[in-house]
């Protein structure tokens, strides 16, 4: 499912949406959901209720002229349009229980200026309430290729079934799979690694490798293994507290590359059962 407001950077990620549909042979949900505005009677003649109801129906039309456009433009797909009224965040986690997508996609612009959010205030919402992973795609991410997942983790958790989503993900791909753990000593712990043997004997996979970096910046060490192992696509969780805070609210003064140019998979833990592409 992508959840679009037909920007240009919801574009970019619907071709990430239609490339991921194509490799997986699965249904696309096109959703756009529009809030109607305060405001006031066109007119002394004219009732607020009249007004809304206008300005309603010219947004659901031009959202379904948006939607089908696209629809159309994907000929090659099997895709459905939703179109639904409201609060952005609310609706999609709703329309999101309701189809139980494999998986959710939402284009992002970047940190906000104020508070440095990479994924943006709906999508930071969404992806916190979601019953599905949800995928971030930046404006300047391209749909070219996925050959290397990347999945930074402080390996506090036993993460087989986030292992096992990814894994399938990204044999659709022939991509390999990379258990990423940024440590601040200068040796691997004996106990990251006996939890990474525990990962690889439960989620079997020749194509998923571990790499431990030292450093004493957990984002500084993320994005310079992104910017040198060719990663196209990195993927956390929120229970991968020291990960996942800093990358969602990182200081605004800090440049990290890979939030514009890589798209980044985010799973609640707490919120959802993964479900798996067939």
């Amino acid at each position: 499912m992508l959840a679009t407001d037909f920007s240009s950077c919801a574009d970019n990620a619907l071709d990430y949406a239609a490339m991921i549909a194509r490799a997986s042979q699965s249904k696309l949900i096109l959703l756009n959901v529009f809030e109607v505005p305060v405001m006031a009677p066109v007119n002394v003649f004219t009732t607020l209720e009249d007004t809304v109801h206008v300005v309603t129906k010219e947004m659901r039309t031009s959202a379904n002229t948006n939607l089908r456009k696209r629809q159309a433009s994907l000929d090659d797909l099997s895709v459905d349009v939703q179109i639904a009224e409201g609060n952005a965040a609310q609706v999609i986690k709703e329309q999101v229980h309701i189809h139980q997508p494999d998986l959710l996609l939402m284009g992002t612009r970047g940190a906000s200026a104020n508070r440095g959010l990479f994924m943006g205030s709906t999508a930071a919402a969404v992806m916190r309430e979601a019953s599905c992973p949800l995928l971030a795609v930046p404006q300047d991410a391209r749909a070219t290729r996925i050959s290397r997942v990347a999945y930074a983790t402080d390996l506090k958790y036993d993460e087989t079934d986030v292992l096992e989503y990814l894994v399938k993900f990204a044999a659709m791909f022939n991509a390999e799979v990379v258990i990423l753990h940024i440590d601040r000593r200068f040796a691997e712990s004996e106990w990251s690694l006996d939890l990474m043997q525990d990962l690889k004997a439960n989620v079997a996979d020749d194509k998923m490798i571990y790499r431990e970096v030292v450093n004493d910046d957990v984002l500084e060490g993320i994005n310079d293994f992104v910017k040198e192992g060719g990663v196209d696509l990195l993927a956390t969780t929120t229970s991968n507290t020291s990960f996942f805070e800093r990358l969602m609210f990182k200081s605004v003064t800090r440049e990290l590359l890979m939030h514009s140019e890589i798209p980044m998979m985010v799973f609640n833990r707490k919120k959802h059962d993964l479900i798996f592409f067939t």
